[in-house]
């Protein structure tokens, strides 16, 4: 039986992928300090801002990481700064 889809490409993509714009990176990524506690048990700035990446894009758009997608850069930069590591080049 064929599928169908509810949603198009493009609501699919408003809907599911992090959003850039100033204003929602910082309602969306912002750290608590409960994350900041838990970020901070884990070895290496690297692991840090993989943890941090999982949790913020837990809260937005509901699902962490995925194979084969990237975390845009400003919603990571903004992480990095959050978490005292500067900026990524």
């Amino acid at each position: 039986m064929a599928r169908r889809n509810l949603l198009t490409r493009d609501e699919r993509e408003r809907l599911f992928l992090p959003r850039t714009d100033h204003f929602s990176i910082i309602r969306n990524y912002t750290l608590a300090s409960e994350d900041l506690d838990i970020i901070g048990k884990r070895r290496g700035a690297v692991n840090r801002l993989g943890i941090a990446a999982h949790l913020a894009l837990l809260r937005h758009p509901g699902f962490g990481l995925r194979v084969n997608s990237d975390v845009p850069e400003a919603v990571l930069n903004y992480l990095a700064v959050q978490l005292g590591s500067g900026l990524i080049d």
